[in-house]
């Protein structure tokens, strides 16, 4: 995760046909993206749509 993405956690993603995630938009704040997400949710009914907030996947540490 680069640092322009640490900035906005907030990710607005959409379920392809092929299983996979595409990230529509990214936000600094969880308002911002709820309000993105009941827009597109009225303007496209049937997209699968969800609201992540995206953390650094974990790294097993060497022992």
């Amino acid at each position: 995760m680069n640092y322009q993405e640490k900035l906005k956690p907030w990710l607005v993603q959409q379920m392809s046909r092929t299983g996979g995630e595409e990230v529509l938009e990214r936000f600094r704040r969880q308002p911002e993206a709820e309000a993105y997400l009941h827009a597109m949710q009225q303007r496209y009914p049937y997209a699968k749509l969800s609201l992540v907030f995206a953390t650094e996947p974990k790294v097993p540490q060497p022992v």
